[in-house]
């Protein structure tokens, strides 16, 4: 069953829009930064602020891919992309890590010929002002990026977030440079050049390697895969999950599951749970933009087979007639088709003339939560309550509980769809 719902599609639609927001705003305050250090470091002759504005370049670069890519995702499905568009964010920051790493590779031969020059830094007092204030604004920008990326699950603005807290520290160490530079002291424009080159190229790397991972669909995130399997695993009527996938297309993830129901679920039930387990995990974890579930027979190793009985007599105990007025009741614990034990109660409801079965049902559920009941017959209330707790109900055709269990771990008895008799016979069950 497909998770795609109005609730879920607006949530999406508001998370990119967010992002669209935040990326446009960093693009126009970066584009301006670029133009004053690109000035300022021509006007000083400064390489290193030079190097520094082709690194807020990159930084540029990266957000309006993060705004292309949101703005592309946010596109409706249509027949040619049904899953959507959100990938386009990440083959947006794949394109966007290559050309960041071109230049961290240019920059780098420009540092190392600069080791061997004289540093000649003209208007020191500009230059260090503008640093100071590209500083300040990095750290700034990398706060609000890095909060809205992680609400929104966008790896480009994380990563960029990442990058900016960088690119305050190069602008600071540019800063310490231009004072030693006005010194007069060898290599260091150089040596800031060299090190803003490898940081260029070091988150190049890294974004490189997140994208191609996400568009080859590798697990996003094996955490977010346990705690979908604790969501699913409290929604009642849900007895096991067999496999858990998640992909992720830029922001969002899409996600599949396998669960495992009672063979006697109906199939009006099982389209009930399967809504369910796709309600409960988009509630707890908007950005599963869809989740489909798989629904499959759930057949236990161990199970607990309850049988009214008129005796105490373990095995040879007669299988009484009548349901909730039984003096005694059997639990045999089974693992696979072997009868490891049995235990046998006493019936506290046994003497009362109405609803006895009704009384026994919810004892049992509450104290024993069997699996299966054999019964020679059962009332309506009784019946509908134990299938209403996805307990099985099975015809007993002979009268000794050896045979019942035998045939049952055989799979040779007839599973109850109704009741044996009616509500006017109630008291009787």
């Amino acid at each position: 069953m497909s998770g795609d719902n109005d609730d879920a599609s607006g949530n999406v639609d508001a998370l990119l829009k967010k992002g669209q927001t935040v990326a446009a705003f960093s693009a126009v305050i970066l584009f301006l930064l670029i133009i004053t250090k690109a000035i300022v470091g021509y006007v000083s002759n400064s390489s290193a602020i030079l190097a520094e504005a082709f690194h807020s370049a990159g930084d540029i670069l990266t957000i309006l891919a993060a705004w292309i890519g949101l703005k592309v995702a946010s596109r409706k499905p249509d027949e040619k992309f049904p899953y959507g568009y959100y990938k386009a964010e990440n083959l947006a920051g794949l394109s966007v890590s290559f050309i960041i790493s071109l230049i961290g590779i240019g920059l780098l031969k420009e540092g190392v010929e600069r080791l061997l020059v004289q540093p000649e830094i003209r208007h020191v007092p500009i230059a260090l002002g503008t640093m100071a204030i590209s500083s300040t604004i990095s750290v700034i920008l990398a706060i609000w990026e890095l909060r809205i990326g992680k609400k929104i699950n966008s790896q480009v603005l994380i990563v960029h977030g990442q990058e900016l807290y960088i690119d305050a520290f190069t602008s600071f160490s540019v800063f310490i440079s231009v004072i030693l530079s006005g010194l007069k002291i060898p290599f260091i424009e150089g040596a800031i050049t060299i090190i803003i080159s490898i940081m260029m190229l070091s988150m190049g790397i890294k974004s490189i390697r997140i994208s191609i991972l996400a568009l080859m669909d590798a697990n996003p995130n094996p955490k977010l895969i346990e705690n979908i399997r604790e969501v699913i695993l409290a929604i009642d009527g849900i007895k096991q999950t067999e496999l858990i996938l998640l992909r992720q297309a830029g922001p969002f993830y899409f996600g599949e599951c396998h669960i495992k129901v009672n063979p006697s679920v109906n199939i009006m039930s099982a389209h009930e749970i399967s809504h369910m387990a796709t309600l409960k995990v988009q509630q707890k974890y908007p950005r599963v933009a869809a989740f489909t579930v798989h629904i499959e027979p759930y057949v236990p190793t161990k199970r607990k087979v309850m049988i009214p009985s008129n005796e105490d007599r373990g095995f040879d105990s007669e299988i009484s007639e009548h349901f909730g007025r039984a003096p005694y009741f059997i639990m045999a614990h089974l693992e696979g088709s072997a009868i490891k034990s049995i235990d046998i109660s006493e019936n506290p409801h046994y003497k009362k003339e109405l609803y006895a079965g009704l009384n026994l049902v919810k004892d049992l559920i509450k104290k024993f939560a069997p699996d299966a009941i054999i019964t020679r017959s059962i009332g309506e209330i009784g019946f509908h309550t134990l299938k209403s707790n996805l307990i099985e109900v099975y015809l007993a055709e002979d009268t000794r509980v050896k045979d019942a269990l035998e045939k049952f771990t055989g799979q040779k008895l007839e599973q109850l769809s109704s009741p044996t008799h009616s509500c006017d016979n109630e008291k009787d069950s």
